[in-house]
């Protein structure tokens, strides 16, 4: 394969000359064909000649800007009315451009005359960013362009976004200081930030993994909550109780004049174990939780 004709990466919907979105599951053209056949001979079937007699294309788009995406489907009040039914959609269509990111691709596709179909899936995901899926007709401009392949020039190409930026540490301190304030505990005291230091009973807080994508949005980044004591009843006591605290939405913890904003913190899983330490029995539980940062 030629690297010229590699493709990869997502692209960019523009509709009316406005941004939609960055394609998130990826965008789709789907043409379709029928066809009249011709076969004069009853016996054999040969079909001599094929006609084309009708020709559709489509385009889905899921996007995770959900809010512009909407907008196409609903009028200037934020309502879907009845009153579109009856209604042509060859009166409502726009340019529909598919840009793609990548940088080494410079093949983009235009559809002249295309129009946002009423009919969508709109993913309302318990611990992932929401997304909505767009649906296009293209017809036949009036030269008869259903659709075109396009050079992508510079100034048309958008730039893929990008993660915010963060401090780790500092989204650490405040985690720690947002549990520590949930648990009436004191940090470096009680609840310490980095995991439980060693021979030292009570309650750890610490980040463990942060989720990639190629068409980021907010950070996506896993933490877990150990609580270790001798006490297996306490253990269990502060376990569930920070269960019952989560999901929580849009909490902003202020740490070292920084204010940190958790869009979400939800819980993922929790475990018990057991472990020998200097000749006694610990009793030690895990919470696992999931930050939208």
């Amino acid at each position: 394969m030629s690297e010229n004709s590699f493709k990869i990466g997502p692209c960019a919907v523009i509709f009316n000359g406005v941004f939609v979105g960055a394609t998130a599951g990826g965008a789709e053209i789907n043409l379709d064909s029928e066809f009249n056949d011709r076969s004069p001979d009853r016996i054999y079937k040969n079909n001599v000649t094929r006609d084309i007699c009708a020709l559709a294309v489509s385009v889905e788009a899921e996007v995770r800007a959900v809010d512009s995406a909407m907008a196409l489907l609903l009028n200037a009040n934020g309502q879907l009315s009845s009153l579109v039914i009856g209604k042509s959609l060859n009166a409502q269509t726009g340019e529909l451009l598919l840009i793609p990111y990548n940088t080494s691709d410079n093949i983009g596709y235009r559809f002249p005359a295309a129009a946002v179909i009423p009919k969508t899936r709109y993913v309302f995901r318990e611990t992932d960013e929401h997304s909505l899926l767009l649906h296009f007709s293209a017809f036949p401009s009036p030269s008869g362009i259903i659709m075109e392949k396009i050079a992508v020039s510079e100034t048309q190409r958008l730039t893929l976004p990008v993660y915010p930026e963060i401090n780790p540490a500092q989204v650490e301190r405040a985690l720690t200081q947002y549990i520590a304030g949930k648990l009436g505990l004191t940090v470096d005291k009680d609840i310490f930030r980095g995991g439980l230091p060693l021979g030292v009973d009570g309650v750890g807080v610490e980040m463990t993994e942060e989720e990639l994508s190629n068409t980021p949005g907010v950070r996506t980044v896993r933490a877990q909550v150990s609580c270790r004591n001798i006490n297996r009843d306490w253990v269990f006591q502060v376990i569930f109780t920070l269960t019952n605290v989560f999901p929580a939405f849009g909490e902003i913890v202020s740490i070292n004049n920084e204010c940190i904003r958790f869009n979400t913190i939800t819980k993922n899983r929790v475990d018990f174990r057991t472990t020998a330490e200097s000749g006694q029995i610990k009793h030690i539980g895990d919470l696992n939780l999931l930050l939208k940062i």
